[in-house]
């Protein structure tokens, strides 16, 4: 039985969505908060779209394209963009705005 991988993709975002959401909406209460308004909604939206649901799409076309060990050399990026990131955020603000 051959499962294509954004369904599989798709079932373990799902998956591990279920189990989490009640606890969010304990700890959380969303209900008292004020309703955002169509820029938060715009902003939310074009997160997951852009970086969830595209890198997934581009995650999953790689090992038809490229193979697997091309999928293997994401796991020495992540290390230099996190050091990347550390960096670029304790580099204090000099602008005079």
């Amino acid at each position: 039985m051959a499962i294509p991988p954004l369904t599989v993709a798709t079932g373990q975002v799902t998956a591990s969505t279920l189990p989490i959401l009640p606890i969010a909406l304990v700890v959380d209460e969303p209900w008292t908060l004020p309703i955002p308004g169509p820029t938060v909604w715009c902003a939310v939206l074009g997160a997951a779209l852009l970086s969830t649901a595209l890198a997934y799409l581009v995650f999953f076309r790689i090992p038809a394209t490229a193979g697997a060990t091309n999928i293997a050399l994401v796991t020495f990026l992540i290390p230099v963009s996190a050091s990347l990131s550390w960096a670029s955020a304790s580099i204090p603000d000099t602008s005079s705005a």
